[in-house]
């Protein structure tokens, strides 16, 4: 996971802390990781970073406790913020290491994000966000890109959590099968299904 992302992007072991954005939202920890684990809800709540992102270069690839997708960068002057000629990350890659943390590095200037996804209980959960960067104080297109996923994309993602979680509470859901096309890795839900099968073996081992 570590040397693909280095591979995404030059010069990673050298970035620095510049932005902390925590959320509390009402959501299940695991609610929110199914989410960020399958991507064909993407074409219809998230449509500046279909803008910003080519679906049809989409990849995943998975071992035991982690995920990876990866994609690239379709349009500069795309909906979600401006990506510079002179920018070295060309490609965008979103790791998900067990249990509940993840990493991305997004189209632009040298970054990285931490996302990890903290339960508070069983109806709650705190997202906390890290945003690095080649120095503190972030540019003008690195305060873009931090604008555009703090103001869009987060709370796009949290209403999905959050009316996710309201559907989970009521009478009308029942459990059904998982899709699985490995040809097909953006409308695919294996590496949902990773996920819930180590909840499970977690679940079934403490017992």
């Amino acid at each position: 996971m570590v040397k693909d992302m280095r591979a995404y992007c030059p010069g990673l072991d050298d970035l620095v802390l510049s932005r902390n954005y925590e959320l509390q939202t009402a959501a299940n920890w695991k609610t929110l990781v199914d989410n960020d684990l399958e991507s064909y809800h993407s074409a219809v709540a998230h449509p500046s970073l279909m803008g910003l992102l080519d679906y049809s270069t989409f990849e995943v690839w998975e071992d035991r406790f982690t995920t990876c997708h990866a994609m690239t960068n379709s349009n500069p002057d795309n909906p979600a913020y401006k990506v510079g000629a002179e920018d070295s990350v060309k490609r965008a890659i979103y790791t998900w290491l067990w249990p509940n943390t993840a990493f991305f590095i997004a189209p632009g200037p040298k970054n990285l994000g931490v996302f990890q996804m903290i339960p508070t209980g069983p109806e709650s959960s705190l997202q906390r966000w890290e945003f690095y960067f080649e120095s503190e104080q972030p540019t003008e297109s690195e305060q873009a890109y931090l604008d555009w996923t703090i103001n869009t994309l987060i709370p796009e993602d949290t209403a999905l959590y959050e009316n996710v979680q309201h559907g989970l509470r009521s009478q009308g859901y029942s459990q059904g099968r998982f899709v699985i096309n490995r040809n097909r890795p953006e409308w695919s839900e294996h590496h949902v299904h990773q996920f819930q099968k180590l909840v499970h073996d977690a679940i079934v081992t403490e017992c």
